[in-house]
């Protein structure tokens, strides 16, 4: 609630919280030019690309106007450009 009051007063573009909190930023947000975003796959991108796409559809459903997503970092890691490719263009078909 103070991160949302916080936002609100200063104009921050957008507001990023865990998906848990996503319905409650995005009711007390309601109507504000603030963004309510969450993120996918986070903390270390590990996540198969389903799950990442199943968080997508949740957030966006909760009503996040921003997605910040953790790439597939084990997969970068190990220079597996294509799969990292893969995973972030299955999440952005989803966003829009």
């Amino acid at each position: 609630m103070q991160l949302c009051a916080e936002a609100r007063e200063f104009q921050f573009a957008a507001v990023c919280v865990l998906p848990l909190w996503l319905p409650l930023v995005c009711e007390e947000l309601n109507g504000m030019p603030v963004k309510p975003c969450t993120v996918v796959g986070f903390p270390l991108g590990g996540s198969i690309t389903e799950a990442k796409a199943c968080e997508t559809h949740y957030a966006l459903r909760s009503g996040a106007r921003e997605i910040d997503m953790v790439i597939a970092l084990p997969a970068l890691k190990d220079k597996r450009y294509k799969a990292v490719a893969s995973d972030i263009a299955a999440v952005v078909r989803l966003a829009g």
